[in-house]
């Protein structure tokens, strides 16, 4: 596209369209200079350029001076996630496992524990007795809540099979500590109530409902007990699970094949967030 507007002192400007590109307007008249070669030297730009700067300077009412490297310096604040991971709870031994125990077995993951388990034994029509472990059920407390919590940490370590055995009363099968703690029907029936929403409640169309709840007690208490620094780490992690679940995942590469895939925000030591 070419644009040629005359007037009185003969000005025209040419512009040239090229795709994307504008090329730039070149104003010419009799007032304008010649270059050392012969070429048109536009000053419309550079002394447009300069005034504009002088306005600025004059509205500031500021000299212009050098800013020096201690200005700079002083006007950078460091970001919280610069800096290195913190423990927000004090007094803690953190060569004690239990004393790490109980930083995430909260009093408030376990009383939602205990009152969903009681409302899911009711539920389940416990009064009808049908089965001989279901006579002994009585509504459970917090502390009967951590005994039981604390023998399926020992059935992980010491493996049978079959669950019965650990209340076996011959040694060579038995387990002395469990069988001190808890009578074997009173376990086998928390173990069948276990429960962590309201069945009643709980919102069928998310595949997480019966554990929601939980889940988000537990984000919480992890983001309460340490603030994360300057590294973070992005890992994933295979659950093994091979029951019934409709977003199982089987990954061929994997240790275990089957199982639940879940996403991790770690510190480069292990810790989730």
């Amino acid at each position: 596209m070419r644009l040629e507007m005359n007037d009185s002192s003969d000005e025209f400007i040419d512009i040239f369209y090229r795709g994307k590109s504008v090329q730039p307007i070149n104003y010419t008249s009799d007032e304008d200079e010649l270059g050392p070669e012969g070429n048109l030297v536009d000053f419309s730009y550079n002394e447009f350029s300069c005034s504009h700067l002088d306005m600025n300077v004059e509205s500031q009412g500021e000299e212009w001076r050098p800013i020096q490297k201690t200005e700079i310096q002083s006007t950078v604040t460091e970001h919280e996630h610069t800096q290195d991971a913190e423990l927000l709870v004090g007094n803690i031994d953190c060569n004690d496992p239990f004393e790490l125990y109980k930083l995430f077995a909260t009093d408030s993951i376990l009383q939602l524990m205990v009152e969903e388990t009681n409302k899911y034994s009711i539920q389940c029509g416990f009064s009808a007795n049908r089965r001989k472990h279901e006579l002994s059920w009585e509504p459970i407390t917090i502390s009967q809540m951590k005994v039981f919590i604390a023998i399926l940490l020992i059935m992980g370590i010491i493996q049978m099979s079959d669950i019965r055995l650990y209340w076996y009363e011959k040694k060579m099968c038995g387990n002395e500590r469990i069988k001190n703690v808890m009578k074997r029907n009173s376990f086998l029936a928390i173990l069948k109530c276990i429960h962590f929403c309201d069945n009643t409640t709980s919102e069928t169309e998310d595949p997480l409902n019966k554990i929601s709840k939980i889940v988000t007690e537990i984000i919480s208490t992890f983001k309460n007990t340490l603030k994360p620094g300057k590294t973070v780490v992005i890992d994933e992690s295979m659950i093994p699970w091979r029951g019934r679940l409709r977003f199982r995942q089987y990954i061929k590469g994997k240790r275990h094949k089957y199982g639940i895939k879940v996403y991790k925000l770690c510190l480069p030591s292990g810790y989730t967030i």
